[in-house]
């Protein structure tokens, strides 16, 4: 696909701008680029996080190939909500509240921390990583994070960097070897969820061996005071291999083919459910990076689910995350978790939607006095989060043949790659073979609906470069002149 694809949209560094923002104020983790300035070539910003955010760089069909065929840059997550929490009892307040186990968790290590209310619904997600003696980082558990450690005494402390740290994404087949130019370190010592230390232009940086989208991936951490000129080194560097910056519409696709069901993206967090906590926050208003909606209030829910919030609401094992729950410590959900795993067995698949069902939805919106099915978005449900600067969640009804009832469908994008309409079906095990046809309800209750045929496909989707498992010795050893 795009033979000449490394050759296309080439970037003129000269005119990368890490001291001033023209026009708009742009986020401060990245450098201003020409091609995200809006009203030229049709490129469009949006608010996130009070903060103006490319759309879009080289369009999303173009961004979409990066992670398959060379290298995506992504600068998305930031700020990143980020806290450490250091001391004593740093990993006993872990193991009070973390599903995970924290027990067998060396230093260097990457987990994938889940909190649950008392419910078993899922509060919030994110990176955890143990990072020195009594020390660790969470990303993406604040404000949640901050309310569980308010309930105990403990001889430890949080502390927020949000704004202190800057969170580079790359992915793709020519990754690894952009990194280690841009280091000048042999890199291919850190195994799949592992990282270490490393540095840029003499500036100490974190290396981490993960990513979204499922293909080979790194995450560079590095001090926001250097996060324009790091930013545009890594850009400058993957020229020659054809990197691609990747915007909003692209970073939110690359989840599903990934793999990952994303908290904010796919699904809502059940967090407001939990009365205690929503009253500890408006006595001690969180300040870190990001101001968090905690609430369901503004949030559009769509789908043919209906507008309940808690129809947009998973546990960890409809989401694929059951696999993170160590049963050995006690945890805020555990009783509820263990009797949804005795009597519910719903798991996450992939749903690949049948092309002339699509093709019926389009057609309807070309014909003169009818009535049409509900529109579908390109690439995805989530392009009205861009376009007009609100959340935005799309989750279906699936059924089988007969008409009964087997989950939901959330997450829906077309992979541009896979030249393919997806979504992941938190489904129950009637629902889940390999190959099973299944029918997706479109469109919102009381307006014209259609049963859109769907095959349950492997999951993840991404069948090349799997992250996990990829020998990096198939890629060559950098060679430095010392």
């Amino acid at each position: 696909m795009n033979e000449n694809y490394e050759s296309l949209h080439k970037i003129d560094m000269n005119k990368v701008d890490i001291k001033h923002d023209p026009q708009l104020r742009f986020t401060p983790f990245v450098p201003y680029l020409p091609a995200a300035q809006p009203y030229v070539g049709g490129r469009l910003l949006m608010n996130s996080w009070g903060i103006a955010t490319p759309v879009w760089y080289s369009g999303w069909r173009d961004e979409t190939l990066s992670w398959h065929q060379t290298c995506s840059l992504s600068a998305v997550l930031n700020p990143t909500s980020a806290t450490i929490i250091k001391g004593p009892d740093a990993k006993k307040f872990l193991k009070e509240n973390f599903v995970n186990n924290v027990d067998n968790f060396p230093i260097g290590i990457i987990k994938h921390g889940l909190l649950c209310l008392d419910n078993g619904l899922l509060a919030t997600h994110g990176v955890l990583m143990h990072t020195a003696e009594d020390t660790y980082e969470a990303h993406w558990h604040a404000p949640y994070i901050n309310y569980l450690f308010s309930k105990k005494n403990y001889n430890a402390e949080l502390i927020d960097i949000s704004l202190k740290q800057y969170i580079f994404q790359l992915q793709g087949p020519r990754c690894l070897e952009i990194l280690e130019k841009v280091t000048g370190d042999d890199l291919h010592d850190i195994a799949y969820r592992h990282f270490r230390m490393s540095q840029i232009d003499g500036h100490a940086v974190r290396i981490l061996r993960f990513g979204m989208a499922g293909t080979l991936g790194y995450e560079v951490h590095g001090e926001a005071e250097y996060a324009r000129e790091h930013y545009k080194k890594i850009l400058e560097t993957g020229q020659s291999y054809g990197i691609r910056p990747i915007a909003w519409f692209s970073y939110n696709m690359n989840h599903i083919e990934g793999g990952f069901p994303q908290l904010y993206e796919h699904f809502v967090s059940a967090m407001s459910l939990n009365e205690d906590f929503v009253e500890y926050l408006k006595k001690t208003p969180y300040t870190g990076g990001n101001t968090y909606n905690t609430s369901t209030e503004g949030i559009e829910f769509l789908g043919s689910v209906g507008p309940d919030p808690h129809n947009y609401m998973y546990n960890p094992f409809e989401l694929g995350l059951g696999r993170c729950i160590n049963w050995n410590h006690e945890f805020p959900g555990k009783a509820a978790l263990q009797k949804i795993k005795d009597t519910q067995d719903i798991d996450t698949v992939m749903l690949k939607w049948n092309v002339e069902d699509l093709c019926k939805i389009y057609a309807s919106q070309f014909v003169p006095g009818e009535d049409y099915y509900k529109q579908m978005d390109l690439p995805a449900d989530s392009a009205s989060v861009a376009l007009f600067g609100h959340f935005l969640f799309s989750t279906d009804q699936v059924f089988d043949e007969n008409g009964n009832k087997l989950g939901r469908s959330y997450g829906r994008i077309y992979s541009h790659y896979y030249r393919a309409m997806l979504s992941f079906g938190a489904l129950s095990a009637k629902g889940r073979e390999l190959g099973k046809e299944v029918y997706i309800l479109w469109g919102e209750p009381g307006t014209k609906q259609m049963k859109v045929r769907a095959t349950v496909e492997r999951f993840p989707y991404n069948d090349h470069l799997v992250n996990d498992g990829f020998d990096v010795e198939t890629i060559p050893h950098p060679v430095f002149d010392r």
